[in-house]
């Protein structure tokens, strides 16, 4: 973050988008759910569903 604001007046633009996004916190929240959501469509219940489908939903 430092890099942008000593830049800031070479690339404005880039600057606030790197302020906005380089500055989000890190967490495990959102990784643990996805597992979590992982193993609720693989259930016993709904072992027919194909692999490929199943790979695009916890890609998402």
């Amino acid at each position: 973050l430092k890099w942008w604001d000593v830049n800031k007046g070479q690339f404005p633009i880039l600057a606030q988008l790197g302020r906005k996004y380089l500055s989000i916190q890190a967490t495990s929240g959102a990784s643990e759910r996805v597992f979590s959501d992982a193993g609720l469509i693989m259930s016993a219940k709904r072992t027919s569903m194909k692999e490929d489908l199943f790979e695009a939903l916890i890609f998402l």
